[in-house]
């Protein structure tokens, strides 16, 4: 049994029952009046029971779900529709007829209208930009029919785009090296066509810059005399909000100045011990295995004037104007003081028996491997000097040789000179005699010596 409310209109004799909480949807249901009622006037109207049956219809088709929302607002201007029914809906009924897009009496924007079953869902797709902050209502009739037969009673909804916005904001929070926020902290913004704002940070460290105009700043923080200044580079866009999230300020490091000249004096000190390493390498000579052979010609020397015949002990001839004398044919050197002359010099090379490299015959290394070379020598028959073995000319007296030197030359001996007589002073005999053997000793060596000769050196 269904409680309904009662209500009789006397005019046209009509009896009005409403029932409360309303009725099921697809629910049989019998009304009976029963004969006992009355009328104004007392008389009963009925004679017998009365009884009428009826059936609800099935329960309607809804829409449980749209986007944009009922009644939202700053919807973007570029937005798709939708909505979901409660029941299957027939796909040829969803259609730009019966959906629809208005933005005033009679006023439609253009939409494709699409159906999807397995969601339910009905996707409208405005074919223009909508207008800024518009109102705009979707429209989805009664002619929709679902497939189970229920009713759609049709269902209409409103939404507004939001408004156009040509400015943008920035913010951020501010900290310091311990993490905490730094409240005061000095904020700017600023650009290069002379835009400059300035704000400071609230007790939680929190900045915000507004109705700032689309383009690119420079965001500079800072905060006191002991933390280093934080430059960023901020692009605002408009309409929206560029967060620059967490900032952290950093305590200034003191630095002492550079004493450049004691740096310049270190790096001085660093370059020789440097040069002297290299040059010492340079210099270094080098072992060579024996296989090694001489070359064809070997490289003369830097000849060194020994004491002119008869001179005495200690005294040693000029040195010549020439101090290198090459391995070729010599000049006769000029007359001159002393009668040393200035040498031709005639520079040959030959290869180096290591590595090949062109060396000059006046060399006692090769400048490329170091590899050193022991000069090939006589002594000249006539002053005594060592001479290469292949000149036909001394380059101290001037001799000329019609053939090469013999690998033995005897030394001549020196003249002897007068030695004036001296005092004579009492000796002890045993060191006369200590003295006798000392210089028969030293005359048996140098008449050993002598007969031997000179002979020409080898190659290392």
């Amino acid at each position: 049994m269904v409680l309904c409310n009662y209500t009789w209109e006397d005019n046209y004799r009509i009896l009005f029952l409403e029932p409360v909480g309303g009725l099921e949807y697809e629910t049989h249901y019998t009304l009976v009046i029963m004969p006992t009622i009355r009328d104004s006037e007392g008389r009963e109207p009925l004679k017998e029971v009365f009884r009428s049956h009826f059936t609800t219809i099935k329960e309607p088709v809804r829409v449980i779900e749209t986007y944009p929302s009922y009644g939202q607002a700053n919807v973007p201007l570029q937005v798709t529709i939708w909505a979901v029914f409660s029941d299957d809906i027939d796909s040829t009924t969803v259609n730009d007829e019966n959906v629809k897009l208005s933005y005033g009496a009679g006023l439609y924007v253009p939409c494709t209208v699409q159906y999807i079953p397995s969601e339910r869902r009905v996707v409208i797709t405005p074919q223009v930009e909508l207008q800024p902050q518009t109102t705009y209502s979707v429209i989805l009739r009664d002619t929709i029919k679902s497939l189970s037969g229920a009713p759609f009673p049709g269902y209409v909804w409103d939404f507004t785009t939001k408004a156009v916005v040509s400015t943008g904001s920035v913010t951020g929070t501010v900290y310091g090296p311990d993490n905490q926020p730094i409240s005061g902290a000095l904020v700017e913004l600023s650009d290069d066509r002379g835009f400059y704002k300035q704000t400071t940070t609230d007790p939680n460290g929190r900045f915000e810059f507004q109705n700032v105009a689309p383009g690119e700043y420079t965001l500079t923080i800072s905060y006191g005399k002991d933390y280093q200044k934080v430059k960023k580079t901020v692009t605002v866009t408009a309409g929206e909000t560029t967060d620059m999230g967490s900032l952290t300020l950093k305590e200034k490091v003191e630095t002492k100045p550079v004493n450049m000249v004691l740096v310049g004096a270190l790096l001085i000190i660093l370059l020789g011990i440097i040069l002297g390493i290299g040059y010492s390498l340079l210099r270094r000579p080098r072992e060579y295995p024996e296989e090694y052979e001489a070359p064809a010609r070997g490289p003369s020397y830097r000849p060194v004037p020994p004491a002119p015949r008869g001179a005495p002990p200690g005294v040693s001839a000029p040195p010549p104007s020439a101090p290198r004398v090459g391995m070729g044919a010599l000049e006769r050197p000029a007359a001159g003081a002393g009668g040393y002359g200035e040498a031709a010099y005639l520079e040959e090379e030959f290869a180096c028996p290591v590595c090949g490299s062109p060396v000059g015959i006046t060399e006692l290394y090769c400048p490329v491997c170091g590899a050193e070379f022991e000069p090939n020598v006589v002594a000249c028959p006539e002053c005594g000097s060592n001479i290469p073995a292949e000149a036909k000319v001394c380059p101290v007296c001037g001799t000329e040789f019609g053939e090469e030197l013999e690998e033995e030359v005897e030394v001549l001996p020196p003249e002897e000179f007068e030695i004036e007589e001296e005092e004579e002073v009492e000796v002890p005999e045993e060191l006369l005699e200590e003295e006798l053997e000392e210089e028969e000793g030293e005359e048996e060596e140098e008449e050993g010596s002598g007969e031997k000769g000179i002979s020409r050196g080898g190659w290392r």
